[in-house]
């Protein structure tokens, strides 16, 4: 009888902790940006929804070593998103429009957390493209690194490119957040 007293307390204990965490972030919000100060190396336009992702550029570009680029970041279509690579989830991807300028274009719907890792992993192909390793030729052709790839045969995962990109976002992300947070 004890027993069933004590579980019943620590039910209620931990319901009454669950819902006081889920209306401080409903009152709250998400963890506000720190202010951060950096030197502008690029120029970045955000004319997307998705709010401070010019800092976020910047920070991102900076880690990675890149600058004197012109980046324009954009809201992609959702029809764009469901059909530029067929059976993948497409959250964002990069246009490179001549030698020093680049377009991403990002899912607006995304959330925070899931912006920033599409961000950092777009941004390392705008320093393989910017650094001269990777050359999209068309949407079939692609050079990395001296090797030419026909992109329709091989699988978007196991696209060199995108192996890196896969293997050093979460660097390039962590170092976003560190500075943001």
């Amino acid at each position: 009888m004890c027993m069933n007293k004590y579980l019943k307390i620590l039910i209620g204990l931990l319901v009454g902790l669950l819902l006081f965490f889920i209306v401080r972030s409903i009152i709250v919000g998400p963890t506000p940006y720190l202010d951060v100060e950096f030197d502008p190396k690029n120029e970045i336009f955000n004319y997307s929804t998705i709010q401070y992702v010019d800092t976020l550029s910047h920070i991102g570009l900076e880690y990675l070593g890149v600058d004197n680029l012109n980046i324009t970041v954009l809201n992609a279509h959702p029809h764009v998103i469901r059909n530029i690579l067929p059976g993948h989830t497409v959250d964002g991807f990069v246009v490179q429009t001549d030698s020093v300028s680049y377009q991403i274009w990002m899912n607006p719907s995304m959330n925070r957390n899931t912006m920033i890792r599409i961000l950092a992993h777009e941004l390392i192909h705008i320093e393989q493209q910017s650094s001269g390793r990777l050359e999209v030729i068309s949407n079939e052709l692609a050079v990395f690194e001296g090797d030419t790839i026909r992109t329709r045969q091989v699988p978007y995962e196991d696209r060199p490119w995108e192996i890196e990109a896969y293997r050093n976002q979460r660097k390039v992300e962590r170092h976003i957040r560190s500075k943001v947070f």
